[in-house]
């Protein structure tokens, strides 16, 4: 464990908030209390995204969600004697309870997380979770403004690939964040939000101007305008100053006379109550009185003074309570009667006689109420575990895997095997070099997963978890769970009917485009130059898009990203395939024929060496027997023969290389200029 001053010098090296975001005061009104939901791992990215610049020394577990109710975020932590964060989801595991034992520095009976880790609460007036909406949820609302001096329209960037940016990348990416708001600018921006910034404005439509760049029939925006996108089902079902309906009762007092009398000036004389509130929170005690208020009127009036009868409001905290604010005791009384005088300046003189009313409310679903002396009554708390998918299942350079859908049977097996073998072009496209040449074993593991389904599952032993125990993936992070609390629902009569869950359905990976085949250079189907393969242009996996779209373009690593139309609008769209592949062609197998010493367990061709020299040297200790032989051309044939092990030996030099990339791509264009789709993708799920 780190030093006090360590850790207190390293926190304040830390921004408090991203540059655009603006803090918005905490919530003082009333709200339904936020439920304890352990203790969370905290790590790089944060595992809640707002940080609260309050003084750590002074905060209490009742500070810190009043602010992040106030800023409208479902989850609060305290880190490390009161650092509070606020965040709309918790991206990290949740740890023993143990890991988080240090007091707040405002109230030395609460505890503040640890040294890394977070005590995290949780407001229970959200319905649905990320996992419970797709981007189906998300609604336009139209185009907004974002150019306020006080702060960007939504706060958090999402971090996408701007030049192959849909709207669709951009709402998943704010939904698996559980962002209720999406928004897209300049063609090329992705910005979720749990609330709108102040000062932003709905204009017209043609201003959101800017065609997606990742799909051009669609609008991104425009410069300084966002194309905003609301999910509901991810906004608090009761934000700061949110007055949940109650049960009213109301108790007529009797009868109070309040007498005017008129003079020039005419003198009025009020009388009301002063009220005196006092709020107890562990070691802290404010009284505070309210002032009588002198009203001058320049008009004949209407003056009436009532005295409310003594009213004593108390409320208790067992496992909830509803109060002013969370965690806190709030006791009201009437005092003692305070005089105020009115002045007037025309003749007036009024007698009221009226009942003073007393009401109570009694908000719904709280956890516990005080009823009376010794009587109360306590709501029964749930707790749901998670687990949450990794953010990258694999990783090498700047490519990162989503999640493969989960499975419990061979046909959802299959489904993630098939989505699996369409994130294998991305990966060349973004690993970079040398990272690229690593691609070829998450290739290959590919191709274990799909032989797991049709083993492991025909013989009844099929679930991910599973899979991943015996084929664990390579660079990537591992599942974790998460675990909330909330007030169990009221048992009701009512019938819900869900919706059935639309699970992906990804097209083969051999595709509508054709790849070329060449026996003098040695390439053809399942063999392309290089091992790097042909881009897949085949149907949309995605239902609630196919029937505008049937027709996609696999390049993304998360499919939703990945480019979808009508045919007709992207005729040539195999051509684009070719061109992919011939620039990761040049990328990875040329580069990694020209490199030396690249990876240091294969041997390669020294600086300035001849065939005969290399041949002679290497004879002996060639990593492959199947390598294509310089000057031999029924050599490209065999297997293997331009595979990553035989990357500058033999016949695979960089020229020769270059060669076979640019034979392949000429090919490519000519056998993919006129392609037609014929009856591919006319209906859901068939190929």
């Amino acid at each position: 464990m780190r030093s006090a001053p360590a850790v207190a010098a390293a926190l304040a090296l830390v921004p408090l908030t991203a540059a655009w975001n603006v803090e918005l005061p905490p919530c003082l009104d009333k709200f339904k209390p936020f439920v304890s939901s352990g203790c969370f791992q905290d790590g790089s990215p944060p595992a809640l995204v707002y940080r609260s610049s309050q003084d750590q020394k002074t905060m209490t577990v009742e500070k810190c969600i009043a602010e992040c109710k106030g800023n409208g975020f479902r989850y609060a932590g305290l880190e490390y004697y009161g650092v509070c964060h606020c965040g709309a989801t918790v991206n990290g595991p949740q740890v023993d309870a143990s890991q988080c034992s240090l007091p707040c520095g405002g109230n030395k009976t609460e505890t503040c997380g640890g040294d890394k880790t977070l005590s995290v609460w949780q407001d229970p007036a959200f319905s649905k979770g990320p996992k419970d909406v797709t981007i189906n949820d998300y609604k336009s609302v139209g185009c907004y403004t974002d150019n306020s001096s006080k702060g960007r329209t939504l706060s958090w960037p999402a971090n996408l690939d701007a030049a192959a940016l849909t709207t669709n990348g951009c709402l998943a990416a704010c939904e698996k964040g559980g962002f209720p708001f999406a928004g897209t600018e300049y063609g090329g921006e992705c910005w979720c939000g749990v609330v709108l910034a102040n000062n932003t404005a709905k204009v017209d439509d043609k201003e959101c101007n800017m065609p997606c760049k990742g799909d051009a029939k669609n609008s991104c925006g425009g410069s300084s305008r966002l194309s905003l996108y609301v999910a509901k089902d991810l906004e608090s079902l009761e934000p700061c100053s949110h007055e949940p309906p109650g049960t009213t009762t109301t108790t007529t007092a009797p009868p109070v006379t309040t007498t005017a009398t008129t003079s020039t000036p005419c003198e009025t004389t009020t009388t009301e109550p002063a009220e005196t509130t006092s709020t107890t929170k562990p070691a802290e005690t404010t009284s505070t009185t309210k002032p009588a208020e002198t009203t001058s009127t320049t008009e004949p009036v209407e003056t009436t003074s009532t005295t409310k009868p003594a009213e004593t409001t108390s409320i208790t905290k067992p496992a909830e309570t509803t109060t002013a604010k969370p965690s806190e005791t709030t006791t009201t009384t009437s005092a003692p009667p305070v005089t105020t005088t009115a002045t007037t300046s025309t003749p007036c003189e009024t007698t009221t006689t009226e009942p003073a009313e007393t009401t109570s409310t009694t908000k719904p679903a709280e956890t516990a109420t005080s009823k009376g002396p010794g009587t109360t009554t306590t709501a029964a708390l749930c707790t749901a575990t998670q687990t949450l998918p990794a953010e990258c299942e694999w990783k090498w350079g700047n490519w990162c895997a989503p999640p493969l859908p989960d499975w419990s049977n061979e046909p959802e097996c299959l489904v993630a095997a098939k989505t699996c073998a369409l994130q294998v072009v991305s990966c060349f496209r973004y690993a970079a070099w040398p990272n690229a040449v690593d691609c070829f074993d998450f290739q290959k593991w590919c191709g274990s997963v799909q032989e797991y389904c049709s083993g492991d599952c025909v013989r009844g032993e099929c679930s991910k978890g599973n899979c991943w125990d015996k084929l664990k993936p390579g660079k990537g992070n591992p599942p974790t769970s998460t675990t909330s609390v909330y007030p169990c629902p009221p048992t009701t009569t009512t019938t819900t009917t869900t919706a059935p869950h639309v699970t992906p359905c990804p097209p083969e990976p051999t595709n509508i485009c054709t790849q070329p085949a060449n026996y003098l250079w040695g390439y053809g189907p399942g063999k392309p130059v290089g091992g790097i393969p042909l881009p897949v242009v085949g149907c949309n996996d995605q239902k609630e898009d196919w029937s505008r779209n049937p027709f996609k373009f696999y390049i993304e690593p998360n499919s939703l990203g990945c480019p979808s139309f009508p045919w007709l609008m992207r005729p040539d769209v195999c051509l684009d395939a070719c061109n992919e592949q011939h620039q990761r062609c040049r990328d990875t197998y040329v580069n990694g024929c020209n490199k030396l010493g690249w990876k240091g367990n294969f041997h390669k061709r020294l600086a300035g060496e001849t065939d005969e020299q290399f041949e002679r040297r290497s004879s002996s200790y060639s990593s492959s027997a199947s390598c294509a032989v310089a000057g031999n051309a029924g050599s490209w044939a065999v297997e293997g023969s331009d595979s990553v092990g035989c990357w500058g030996w033999g016949g695979n030099t960089p020229i020769e290389a270059g060669l076979r990339c640019e034979a392949q791509w000429a090919d490519c264009l000519a056998v993919n200029s006129w392609v037609n789709p014929g009856d591919n993708c006319t209906k859901w799920c068939n190929k």
